[in-house]
Formats: structure tokens, sequence, C-alpha cells
């Protein structure tokens, strides 16, 4: 009984995912996110990471789950199938799910992108962010297909995001090479394209790399790309691989974060532009003064600032570096109105905080805090809402900070999670 759950929920999902605790620990250490990785036939227990006999069927894989774009390929030329919305989510219809499967038997590629509605691909994609240390939200699955001897071969090209390719069934032929172009590029680019006029100023130049490393993927195995890397694809059989895309967070994101938020904090930035006086002297000095303001600010944010708005998506890099602790005397009582429910938050008679919660997620986080007798930290909410945003965990902490029912405290050792 103990070996079948583990099997279901591995103790690790890169461990799962590479093979081992010692290969996740050397990936980790040593390869993400800059440098590529291959473990060759690594995924021994499929079921404990995807619905691998839906994903591999790509009839199953349209109809089953869910896909923001279905794209068909060959070469450059492309037919994008859009899912129609039915229900609350997005899927293809039946005829567009056959115009899809005939494409794909004539020897285009098949490429979903961003598939949703597989219970334990999500499982797994939300452990791996959290494994890795990045936002939930940064994490994507597309799904790519492609029949044996289908003339589809992609044109050299790099993507914008780190990448870990899972082959699922046949075998197929990578070829790749470093970035010497635009390091860390924050934008797609195939091989021969010319740049567009915001991207040309960051190319070196764009010549194609000369030497290209090569390795085959057959079921079970993986490969790692750093974000930028060159690389194309030859399907040696029916091939089917999973393409799951890790956007590592950026000093260039998280300070245009910070930026935002303190500049949303302060009325005099929020203040709209007297366009119908300004002069060239009076926008100068404005900009100056705004500009040693904005660096005050910013040299004085402490830990709590950036956990709770700066650092938006990615505010679990300082997971473990802020604790909260409930305000003494501080208690949470619910009244059900109908159509929701409004926490109210008592300290002895006076009323700290009243706020109504028309949905039972934020419910749930609440009554979880109002519930705390000891000290907790960010990533200890996150491991026990697995299922929410970053965004939406700290918003819920500065709502209660901010009504100072929340008090910030020594990060628990990691000795008492």
């Amino acid at each position: 009984m103990l070996a079948m759950a583990e099997a279901l929920d591995p103790p690790s999902i890169l461990g799962a995912l590479l093979g081992s605790p010692a290969r996740s620990e050397t990936f980790v250490r040593e390869h993400w996110p800059g440098r590529p990785f291959v473990a060759e036939g690594a995924v021994a227990d499929w079921a404990a990471l995807f619905e691998v006999e839906q994903l591999v069927d790509p009839s199953a894989a349209l109809t089953t789950g869910e896909a923001e774009l279905a794209r068909l390929q060959l070469g450059r030329d492309e037919v994008t199938f859009t899912p129609e919305r039915v229900g609350g989510g997005r899927r293809l219809s039946e005829r567009q799910v056959s115009g899809a499967l005939s494409l794909y038997q004539a020897g285009m590629q098949l490429y979903l992108e961003k598939i949703v509605g597989f219970p334990r691909l999500a499982t797994t994609l939300r452990r791996l962010a959290d494994e890795l240390g990045i936002a939930r939200t940064r994490v994507a699955c597309n799904l790519f297909a492609v029949r044996e001897g289908s003339p589809h071969t992609p044109p050299l090209h790099w993507d914008n995001s780190e990448g870990l390719v899972v082959q699922l069934a046949g075998r197929k032929r990578w070829q790749f090479a470093p970035n010497t172009c635009v390091p860390n590029p924050p934008f797609n680019h195939f091989g021969g394209a010319s740049p567009s006029l915001d991207q040309v100023l960051l190319f070196d130049h764009a010549r194609e790399p000369e030497a290209l490393d090569s390795v085959v993927l057959e079921p079970g195995s993986v490969l790692f790309l750093p974000r930028g890397y060159w690389h194309t694809t030859t399907p040696l059989s029916d091939s089917v691989h999973l393409d799951i895309m890790l956007e590592a967070p950026t000093w260039g994101g998280l300070l245009r974060a910070i930026v935002e938020r303190v500049s949303l904090e302060q009325p005099q930035l929020r203040a709209p532009i007297e366009t119908g006086s300004l002069t060239s002297a009076t926008l100068l000095a404005e900009l100056a003064a705004h500009r040693r303001s904005l660096a005050a600010e910013l040299a004085g944010l402490r830990p709590i600032d950036l956990v709770l708005g700066g650092l938006g998506r990615d505010a679990g890099l300082l997971a473990d570096v802020v604790a909260f602790e409930l305000r003494a005397g501080a208690r949470f009582e619910w009244r059900d109105d109908g159509g929701g429910a409004t926490l109210v938050v008592c300290e002895q008679d006076a009323v700290l905080l009243s706020i109504r919660v028309s949905s039972s997620a934020p419910r749930e986080v609440l009554a979880w805090i109002g519930a705390r007798a000891s000290a907790f930290d960010l990533a200890q909410l996150r491991a026990c809402f697995s299922d929410r945003s970053d965004s939406e965990l700290c918003a819920i902490l500065r709502v209660l900070w901010t009504a100072e029912i929340l008090e910030v405290v020594a990060p628990p050792s990691s000795a008492s999670r």
C-alpha cells in the first residue's frame, strides 16, 4: 500500500521526472536555469505524473482536454484552430477535431498550446513550480504530435522561456546550440526571419550556429533547454512529447514589478500630467523630483513590502523570509447572508475588519489563517492551498496586515514546519 501511495504521489516531481533524487539535485545545482540537461529513459512511472494514456493519443488529447490553440504545422506553414467556449472552458468542436486529425494524418505536426483539463498533469506542473522556486503561473504545458515520415522539420529557432521536454511516445531527434545573438531573449525568433523594429537593437548578430549538439529522445527521456537556445527537431517515428514551459523570473521583471507597485501607492505619481501648461523646463524638473522620490521609496523597502506588494506573482521567492502571527485577542466570525459571507474580525467588542467574501476559495484561506495558533509564512500557506496563486494569497495577507490583524514576526525555523 505504501509503494502504491508513493507511486501516485512521488515525494519529488523533479526526482520522478529525472529518474532519481541525485539527478534532481544535480539538475537544480548545476543546470537550472542556464545549462542543458539530458536524462535518457528517466521517467519510469507515468501514472504518477500524467494522464499518459490520453496524451499519447492525439484524438483523445484533442477531445478530452482543453487548449488555448490547436496548431497544425508544416515548415513555416500553419493552420490554426481556435477552441470554442463551452460552459466554463474552451473546447474544439467535432468539426475542428476532425479537421485537425485529417491534417495530422496527412503529415502536419499537431501542436496543442497550453493544455489543461488533465488533473494529474496540473498537479505535476504546480509541484514542479514549487520545487524550482518559481510562480505557478509561470509554468504551462504544450503537446506536440507528429507522424513518422512527416516532412515537417521546424527551422532553427529559439523560445523566450526555459523548456523541459518529456518524450511520451516514439523517437525524435533534437539538435540545439547556445544563443550568442541575444542571450536570455525576451522574444521568440525563427532563423532566417528579420527581427522587428523593437527587437533589432537587441541583436548582436543574427547568424545561426555553425555546430549543433544532438540527442535522440525515446519514451521516458527528458531534455532541458535553457531560455533562448537554438533548436530544431526531426521525428524518427510517430512521436508525442510534452513541452513544459518554465518561465524563470528575471531581475528586470522583479524591478519592474517593484517600481510599478511603489508608483501605484504614491498619490503624486498617480496624478495626471497637466499637459496644457507643461513646458520642457517643468517636465525635466518634475521628472527629477519624482525620480528622487521614487529612489528614496525603493531604498526604504522592507522584505514585508516586497512579499505583499512589489514582487507580484514572484512573491514566492521570499516565501520563507517573512512570517505572520494573528494579533492577540483577534477572533474571526462568519455571517452568512445568502449570496455569500461576511468576515468580521473582532477584538473584544471592537470590530477590526468587516469584509464580504463572495467565493469559497478566499473564505477557506481566511478560515485557515483565523484558526492558526502559531506563526506561519507564505511557504506554509502555499503548501496548504496549492491551487491558489501567489498573487491571490498575498492579496489576502496584505488586507489582514494593513488592518493590523496580522503581525510580522521572526520566520519559523524549518524544523517547525
